[in-house]
Formats: C-alpha cells, sequence, structure tokens
C-alpha cells in the first residue's frame, strides 16, 4: 500500500522483479486515481413550492458529484458543484448530502465519503379547494362535515352555500354544527387557507336532519258507557301517527 498521496490525483506505477542474477524489465504501467475529499459547505435552498437548489465546494480531483436525498440517489453524472431538485412536494422539508466521484465513467469512479447534511422546506402556493366533501346527519340536531387534508393547507374556513363565511382557522378536517333543526335542510362549502391566500370554495352535498322520537304521550282513560273507554293522549312533539 502507498500512503502520503494527495486526494484525487492520478498516479501511475510499474513493478519489476528482483533476485540474485538481477531485475527483470518494468511491467506495463497501471494507474489509478486516489479517491476524493468528501464535498464541503453543502446548502440547500428553497427556490419554489417545487424546487430546492443546492450548492457545494468543488472538490480538486472530482469528475462528477453524486446527489442524494435520505440515502435515495437523485442523480449520478453531476459535473457542476450545483444542482436544482424538482419534482417536490410544496410545504415539505427535504434533507441532502453529495458525495464526490474521481472519474466521470460509472464503472471505474470510486465516491467519496458523504458532504454535511443539508435541509431546506419547499415553498408554498396558494391551496388548492378541498375534495371528497362530506356532510352526514348525525343526530336531529347535527351534521358532521368533513373532507380531505389539502397540501400546504395551514386552516379551513367553512361558508353556506350562498358565501357566507360561518365559520374559520379550523385545525382539523372535520367539524360537527350542533343545535339545529329537525328536518332542517343544510349544505356547506369549505376552502383552504395558508400564508399565500384562500382556495376556491369547494362543492358540498346537501343533508336533512331527521326527526327525533317522540316522547311518550301522557294517556287519559274515561269510561263512557258499561262497555266503552274513551282514551285521550297529549300530542308529543314530532309525533306524526300513533299506535
Amino acid at each position: 500500500e502507498v500512503t502520503g498521496l494527495e486526494p484525487g490525483t492520478e498516479y501511475c506505477y510499474s513493478v519489476a522483479a528482483v533476485n540474485a542474477h538481477g531485475e527483470s524489465d518494468k511491467s506495463e504501467e497501471a494507474c489509478t486515481k486516489t479517491i476524493t475529499l468528501a464535498p464541503q459547505d453543502l446548502v440547500a435552498t428553497m427556490e419554489s413550492h417545487s424546487s430546492i437548489v443546492l450548492e457545494w465546494n468543488p472538490v480538486d480531483g472530482a469528475e462528477r458529484y453524486v446527489v442524494y436525498k435520505d440515502s435515495e440517489v437523485l442523480a449520478q453524472f453531476v459535473t457542476n458543484p450545483y444542482y436544482t431538485v424538482e419534482g417536490l412536494t410544496q410545504a415539505t422539508e427535504y434533507c441532502f448530502t453529495v458525495t464526490a466521484v474521481n472519474y466521470l465513467d460509472g464503472v471505474n469512479g470510486k465516491e467519496s465519503a458523504h458532504s454535511n447534511e443539508a435541509c431546506a422546506k419547499t415553498d408554498v402556493t396558494i391551496p388548492s379547494a378541498p375534495q371528497n366533501v362530506v356532510l352526514v346527519a348525525t343526530s336531529p340536531y347535527s351534521v358532521k362535515l368533513t373532507w380531505n387534508p389539502v397540501a400546504g393547507a395551514d386552516s379551513y374556513n367553512i361558508y353556506l352555500i350562498n358565501g357566507t363565511k360561518v365559520v374559520e382557522g379550523i385545525q382539523e378536517t372535520e367539524y360537527i354544527f350542533e343545535g339545529l333543526t329537525p328536518e332542517g335542510k343544510y349544505c356547506y362549502a369549505v376552502s383552504a387557507v395558508n400564508t399565500k391566500g384562500e382556495s376556491d370554495q369547494s362543492g358540498s352535498n346537501e343533508v336533512q336532519t331527521p326527526l327525533p322520537t317522540p316522547e311518550a304521550p301522557q294517556l287519559y282513560a274515561t269510561a263512557t258507557g258499561p262497555a266503552t273507554v274513551e282514551l285521550t293522549w297529549n300530542a308529543p312533539d314530532f309525533a306524526e301517527t300513533y299506535k
């Protein structure tokens, strides 16, 4: 093993055989490059809601770089000390490392150790309108509104179908309206909100609250003859028929 060499530098060697009678001719030369040092000062910078720019110091002797995202190879033949990662999800943090390779081809090249890890979070855009908005009656006096989470949303607002805002700043993806009227018809729309603005309002299905079970009537029995009895009772709220 030859020691004390420079990183990322090509060295060539030949060998001769020796005995008591002399020294052989030299062998053909064998050349190789030492492994480069790891890239230094990797920085990740948010560029947009779907891209992050990576920059690092050039490495002496490196002919290309390999970019990693959470140990997954993103690009293997990067020849400049910068790279733009695209196609990312908004409002999401990503972490990266970079290695340097001493050969341009993919056969002989050997990677350096990994650089420092650099992380950045993608920007946000105005969120899209919530999807799969469902309204269900949960009792004669309440309805439950649910919807799918929206990427990049910080909160949600709820509107009547006529555009009047009735609830704002909801952190969850559901809301229960209480104190409603039995047999009432209700319809709501939802919007998603973040620092960039508010989405369009979603659509919604209409739901009608059911009638509650009536209370038991107060029954009165009065004899009206030797073989007859008259039954009377009060009329409880929400009763439709009697038996």
